[in-house]
């Protein structure tokens, strides 16, 4: 999710995350399920996350896989400047970071691992 202005909408997962408690991660995300396809499960994941309806644009998936994890990572974009309703459940922290502060959070290593490749990607390929 990004704003007019070119910031990131950015979240801090809880510490009750299974998955890469407390580190950052960007917009919203979750798993596709049974009989969705990928497009209606991201547009589901910002309406259950951070409380709003976008147009969304596909941009490319990958394979992500660690010795605690292994799916497929589809990734969408969405400029929205409207009023976001962040699950208080899922996220400790969430907010519009400048590119500056998510390229300094990569480089600390506080990206969640997966967030960490789309990124990279995200920023040499679109922006």
């Amino acid at each position: 999710v990004e704003n007019s202005e070119g910031k990131l909408y950015v979240h801090q997962r809880s510490e009750g995350k299974k998955l890469f408690p407390l580190l950052f991660g960007l917009g919203a995300g979750g798993g596709v399920e049974e009989g969705e396809e990928p497009k209606e499960a991201a547009k589901r994941e910002l309406f259950e996350e951070l409380g709003i309806k976008s147009e969304i644009e596909f941009l490319f998936s990958f394979m992500f896989s660690n010795s605690d994890v292994s799916h497929k990572v589809h990734v969408f974009r969405t400029i929205y400047d409207g009023i976001m309703k962040p699950t208080k459940e899922e996220f400790k922290w969430s907010g519009w970071l400048e590119l500056k502060k998510v390229d300094d959070l990569a480089r600390a290593d506080r990206l969640c691992p997966d967030t960490k490749i789309l990124y990279r990607r995200f920023r040499g390929d679109y922006i």
